[in-house]
């Protein structure tokens, strides 16, 4: 998946400004840093997030929502898919944006 964390800077007034997206936690927090200790900084909060891209939801023979969860990349949302398939009446996967990831 390409660019899996975003950088998130808040100011006092919680203002937010997304400040970039990252292949590795590192440069995240690399880029946090460096921000940080830059003196003309007007952000007061920082928020490294992981970005997830697919869900997967499970119901009952009543039609009701029993399961859900969250996938950062195709590949492992497939495999909970066959899985989940399994054990309830319906599973469904669901594209809910992000970055693409292939």
């Amino acid at each position: 998946m390409n660019n899996p964390y975003q950088l998130t800077g808040y100011t006092a007034n919680g203002r937010r400004t997304l400040l970039g997206t990252f292949d590795k936690h590192g440069q995240a927090v690399a880029e946090m840093r460096s921000r940080k200790a830059d003196q003309m900084n007007v952000y007061v909060e920082f928020r490294i997030a992981k970005v997830y891209q697919y869900q997967i939801n499970c119901f009952n023979d009543k039609g009701e929502l029993v399961k859900c969860g969250i996938y950062q990349a195709k590949a492992q949302a497939d495999l909970a898919y066959q899985t989940l398939k399994a054990q309830y009446k319906a599973v469904e996967m669901v594209y809910i944006g992000g970055l693409g990831d292939e």
